[in-house]
């Protein structure tokens, strides 16, 4: 005898009949797919050689100098304003000396910057000893 029901065991996947409330569902997961590629579409990418060597966001001055000269440390910052660098005198004392030293520095960078601006420096002063410090 011939019947027109299938059983539930020759009802495949493809055969299943959707209703509003799946269509619905369909219809929701698809917009919020297409949300989040909007969402991570405009996230720029770091580049590889960045990501391998990146180094934590800290800031650095340029050490120019160390004099107990206060005067010859003066004179050396307003020289290095003048060729446009952000320079300043740190006045530090060492353990045993009880003079002070007068460090002429330079900005406050984060590292890569630092070491841009320390090139700059040696090319336009020819000053010889010139570091990259901790801020």
């Amino acid at each position: 005898e011939d019947s027109t029901v299938d059983t539930i065991n020759e009802i495949s996947q493809d055969d299943v009949i959707q209703t509003d409330e799946t269509i619905q569902a369909d219809e929701t997961e698809k917009i919020s797919n297409e949300q989040e590629d909007d969402v991570w579409e405009d996230v720029p990418s770091i580049p590889q050689n960045e990501k391998k060597h990146s180094i934590p966001s800290q800031k650095y001055t340029i050490q120019f100098s160390s004099s107990h000269n206060k005067e010859f440390s003066e004179i050396a910052v307003t020289d290095l304003r003048k060729l446009g660098y952000d320079a300043y005198i740190k006045k530090s004392y060492l353990p045993n000396d009880s003079r002070p030293w007068y460090r002429v520095r330079v900005g406050n960078y984060s590292y890569s910057e630092a070491k841009s601006v320390l090139r700059s420096l040696e090319r336009r002063t020819n000053q010889k000893g010139i570091w990259i410090d901790k801020k």
